[in-house]
């Protein structure tokens, strides 16, 4: 089943917290994807909610995945909310 998305939000990193995206679902579920860096690799992990919503936020996530390392501009991602 493919979860619809109503938002997306990019939080710049505070003292406290990295750069992270909130991905909103229609049902009101969060997946929350942050930066991770491991053997050299910069890439990203996903936190907040069962498998299925975690694999309709992947494209969000791979999109992102420069800018949640600090470099490159925030992806334009209007093309995955769907507001209906």
């Amino acid at each position: 089943m493919k979860h619809t998305i109503t938002n997306i939000e990019f939080f710049e990193k505070t003292q406290n917290v990295s750069r992270h995206v909130c991905v909103t679902f229609k049902d009101g579920r969060e997946v929350f994807i942050w930066p991770l860096a491991t053997v050299g690799q910069k890439t990203y992990e996903q936190t907040g909610a069962e498998a299925s919503y975690l694999w309709d936020s992947l494209p969000i996530a791979k999109a992102s995945t420069k800018w949640l390392h600090g470099s490159g501009y925030k992806p334009n991602v209007k093309r995955f909310i769907n507001t209906k």
